[in-house]
């Protein structure tokens, strides 16, 4: 059996590392949120008296297993120490990325039920161009607008708080029309360390249903190619309107966000 050790985020920078090296593609963002709010634990393997730290995983607020990881010498023990995992921990859920190998292995394992519940891209074209229209202007959300971007409905923003994280960090844009919102776009860096960044968009109740939203991640993506960023993106699956308006854009999905459900391995 091993043993387990909550320990805070920082203290996994170096296994973290390790983990998205082994998943090829970027974070998602929904998920590193999830992340930052999250419980972190180290897995311990102690054999003759000697302490060796083998990987992580980590649990969301929601109490929703989100990273899996071991070190490559530990891989043959993956279906023991995930079980372990799962049993102690009394985890009845799991949300995977259908390119997370180890995590998806294990899962699967495990679990008798799974669902498709977000859709990720990764990949785009790039003889996909959409021109945003000549009048209207874009620029950086200010502190001051933020009272005035509350009034709008939730769709632009989860909390008051993340609306505030996001503007305070330079990563909304303001998209105007004869000083008229048509909507925000997001761009926001993932991790500190990487080009990744996640962008999205949000159009006016009063405009939508014109093109906007294609126009705005059209300028986020050439933003990104511009500046040498990599631009990703992901939405819900039922959503198909978002969908839509990155698939105009030229963007790609191959892959998925599923959730797993252990309540069977946690009756027995």
């Amino acid at each position: 059996m091993k043993q387990f050790e909550k320990v805070n985020l920082d203290s996994l920078k170096e296994f973290r590392e390790g983990y998205f090296n082994s998943i090829v593609f970027a974070q998602e963002l929904f998920i590193e949120w999830m992340v930052a709010k999250g419980e972190c634990y180290l897995i311990i393997d102690n054999q003759e008296m000697i302490r060796k730290v083998i990987g992580y995983y980590i649990i969301s607020e929601d109490h929703i297993l989100i990273e899996f990881y071991l070190v490559p010498n530990s891989l043959t023990q993956k279906e023991k120490i995930f079980k372990q995992i799962i049993i102690e921990k009394s985890i009845s859920k799991a949300y995977c990325k259908s390119f997370d190998p180890i995590l998806l292995a294990c899962c699967h394992t495990f679990s008798e039920s799974n669902n498709v519940i977000g859709t990720l891209f990764r990949d785009y074209l790039l003889n996909t161009y959409i021109k945003l229209d000549s009048n209207i202007s874009v620029r950086l959300a200010k502190e001051g607008d933020i009272n005035f971007l509350l009034t709008f409905d939730s769709d632009l923003y989860e909390t008051p708080e993340e609306l505030r994280f996001t503007v305070s960090n330079k990563a909304l844009y303001m998209f105007e029309k004869e000083k008229e919102l048509i909507g925000c776009g997001y761009l926001i860096r993932i991790l500190p360390d990487k080009k990744d960044y996640d962008i999205g968009m949000w159009v006016n109740p009063e405009f939508r249903k014109q093109g906007y939203a294609t126009q705005i991640i059209a300028y986020l993506k050439e933003y990104c190619l511009l500046h040498g960023y990599r631009s990703i993106c992901g939405c819900a699956v039922e959503n198909i309107a978002s969908r839509r308006t990155l698939e105009k854009n030229g963007f790609v999905s191959k892959y998925c966000l599923l959730e797993f459900d252990f309540q069977t391995i946690l009756l027995k």
